[in-house]
């Protein structure tokens, strides 16, 4: 009884790979490629954003969802707004590199519309920022100002 226990906790853990998880992303921007060049740890990319609107995207970099970020109970979490599908995802530019701000993952089976989701981070920064043929930068979010910023702590 206990051998067919384990192998349906066997079978169920690999049923929940990564295919049931959907990525969190703020609204793509323009970053000039020069200035990229010059991003260093300790710099801070002010983003030309007032609240954390996201988007979730589907691993066909597809948009599924619109949410809000938030910290619930000292976690960091969204929460879905919308489930209308748009675009799909364009990372190439020939002056300007467009960024994509990744905030974590989120479960895709109990996904909705008006529901809260626990944010599962890429790992110890809130932040991973990657750019099309690029390094990948790791931050934490900070306010300056009215706007959102990201104060960069690893380059990768």
């Amino acid at each position: 009884m206990a051998d067919t226990q384990a192998n349906r906790l066997i079978n169920l853990v690999r049923q929940t790979n990564l295919e049931n998880l959907l990525e969190v992303l703020l609204s793509p921007f323009e970053v000039k490629k020069s200035s990229i060049e010059e991003i260093g740890v300790g710099d801070i990319l002010m983003l030309p954003i007032k609240e954390l609107r996201v988007e979730v995207v589907s691993s066909e970099q597809e948009v599924i969802a619109n949410g809000l970020y938030g910290v619930e109970c000292g976690t960091p979490s969204i929460l879905i707004i919308g489930t209308e599908k748009s675009r799909k995802m364009k990372f190439n530019s020939k002056k300007y590199n467009i960024t994509k701000i990744s905030l974590g993952q989120i479960d895709k089976r109990d996904f909705g519309s008006g529901t809260l989701h626990k944010l599962t981070p890429f790992g110890e920064h809130a932040a991973k920022i990657t750019m099309e043929g690029e390094k990948s930068l790791y931050g934490d979010l900070v306010r300056l100002d009215e706007y959102i910023a990201i104060e960069i702590k690893k380059i990768s």
